[in-house]
């Protein structure tokens, strides 16, 4: 089969009128498991939250014109994740009987790394970091979505450590395909009502027509603005981590068609994504030796460049260029001259521009007087630069790699999640600027999809690495990313557990448990809660 075929059958088998529980069931199986299992699954044997995206992207396209046909849940559900495996074939061949990995072309690559690579972000460094990207946007978002940006984290805890309870501890309460449905009277709600009006923000309703023309990859997909479902009285939230997502991404889009705002919003977002990588630089290590928005001139006439972060520690200097350039739908879809414009734009341009920074300030080539914001260089012997991009860019590791072949000085690129991730992991700045040698050192010779395999590479096989005289690749798998999943992910359920009992205080005995059980409080979990969220 081809790629339409297999979408087409896709999409044929989506108006079956228990489609929601079919994907649900996919859902359970691939994306929301027990939090014993997170870090240990076989990845690459499961959907990616972007696969169940695109097929719950049908789900809302056919929601509203299912047939009467009711499918088998459990084959139905095997039958759709083979048909997604074997569209990710599609990518390299025309169909999967043709395939022959020999012939792969290294252009192919780059489509197939932006819808199937591993996302930067863990879903709560979405909430958290949406705080700094939309801190001067508190007052319209709060104003017209119902919601306050600097609470979003908190809530989206709670709404998260609700589904981790209820599919750990109380999932015998849960509906067979551990979707996470809340009712709209859930007594949570009654001391949160913040947590609703975030949930509002993000939901479909029940008889809104979307999607109506979705069907291919990059295709836009309500699911990805919108990804939870409001059906009879009830929220129906598939994925947390796409709600996470969207908190991120969506304010600035609805702000943007606000005509009054749009203005404010786009000034707003001007030097934006500099501020937040200083404060989260400064926040881990200081103030003392970072600086921003660096002028480097030659003379009082002549500009070189400007750095946007400039971090010294004794004799080495590291350049940050941030953007926030994202990737075009045209980029979505595969078309190939759009993704090398949009690499372009967001990596080569921020890497040009701190090459010509490093030149100038090995050479001496800056005058002190002229520049501005400069710090005293006499002493650097030693400057990196990184290019770090805002959001999230999906495959830029490998886009570095691909498209960049064969040139002697390729950049280093992550994303402010990356960044928040490396920070947590190394405390100062002596360790930072080991790995980001380390990272220089190996660039040619280390292959990995993530940052997080990279960062996964140093912490537990650095020296190994650093010893190997080798010249061959050494590939870094998605195993050293996984380590970073469990570690954070077990971390944030024990931070978040006193959010989620101070979410329970107001329950009263005769109200509805909050687990969904049906049962009241009395008879449920007020007489066997003991606070955990998992095993």
């Amino acid at each position: 089969m081809n790629r339409n075929e297999i979408l087409s059958k896709i999409d044929e088998l989506s108006k079956c009128k228990n489609f929601l529980e079919i994907l649900g069931l996919l859902v359970a199986k691939n994306i929301n498991g027990k939090v014993k299992d997170i870090g240990y699954e076989d990845y690459k044997r499961l959907l990616s939250y972007k696969e169940i995206s695109h097929l719950s992207g049908f789900y809302l396209k056919n929601r509203n014109n299912k047939s009467n046909t009711e499918l088998d849940t459990e084959s139905t559900a095997d039958q759709i994740h083979k048909l997604m495996d074997s569209l990710h074939f599609t990518f390299f061949s025309n169909d999967e009987k043709s395939f022959d990995p020999s012939k792969i072309e290294r252009e192919m690559l780059l489509h197939e790394t932006i819808f199937y690579s591993g996302g930067d972000a863990h879903d709560f460094q979405f909430v958290e970091l949406a705080r700094y990207k939309y801190q001067n946007d508190r007052g319209w978002i709060k104003k017209h979505k119902g919601f306050d940006i600097y609470n979003a984290y908190d809530n989206y805890m709670v709404i998260r450590s609700l589904m981790d309870f209820i599919m750990n501890i109380r999932h015998q309460h849960a509906n067979p395909s551990n979707v996470l449905t809340l009712n709209k009277d859930n007594p949570i709600f009654k001391r949160n009502p913040d947590i609703k009006q975030l949930i509002e923000a993000f939901a479909i309703q029940e008889n809104e027509v979307v999607n109506e023309f979705f069907f291919n990859i990059g295709d836009y997909n309500e699911f990805l603005v919108r990804p939870i479902f409001i059906i009879d009285n009830y929220y129906v939230i598939l994925m947390p981590y796409q709600l996470a997502e969207a908190v991120f991404n969506n304010p600035f889009y609805w702000m943007n068609k606000d005509k009054i705002y749009s203005s404010k919003a786009l000034k707003n977002r001007g030097g934006m994504a500099e501020n937040m990588v200083f404060q989260m630089l400064t926040e881990k290590y200081g103030d003392r030796y970072i600086f921003k928005n660096v002028l480097l001139k030659k003379n009082s006439t002549t500009t070189i460049s400007d750095i946007d972060i400039l971090m010294l520690f004794e004799e080495i200097a590291v350049i940050f260029q941030v953007k926030s350039k994202r990737l075009t739908e045209n980029s979505k879809k595969g078309d190939l001259k759009s993704i090398k414009i949009d690499f372009e734009k967001a990596i080569k341009a921020a890497h040009k521009q701190a090459l010509t920074c490093k030149e100038a300030i090995r050479k001496k080539e800056y005058n002190s007087n002229s520049s501005k914001n400069l710090p005293d260089l006499k002493n650097v012997k030693e400057v990196y630069s990184i290019c770090l991009l805002l959001d999230e860019y999906p495959g830029k590791t490998s886009h570095v790699r691909i498209i960049m072949e064969g040139e002697p000085d390729k950049p280093i690129v992550i994303s402010a999640f990356d960044l928040d991730i490396i920070l947590r992991h190394l405390p100062t700045k002596v360790d930072f600027t080991k790995y980001l040698i380390f990272r220089y050192k190996n660039r040619d010779r280390l292959v990995a999809a993530s940052e997080r395999a990279f960062l996964g590479g140093y912490l537990f096989n650095g020296d190994e690495i650093n010893n190997n005289i080798n010249d061959r690749p050494i590939i870094l798998d998605e195993d050293h990313s996984q380590y970073f999943d469990r570690l954070m992910f077990g971390k944030h359920l024990a931070e978040n557990r006193s959010k989620f009992l101070e979410a329970l205080k107001d329950i009263e005995r005769n109200d509805r448990c909050f687990c969904e059980s049906g049962l009241k409080y009395k008879k449920c979990c007020m007489q066997n809660f003991d606070g955990r969220l998992s095993p």
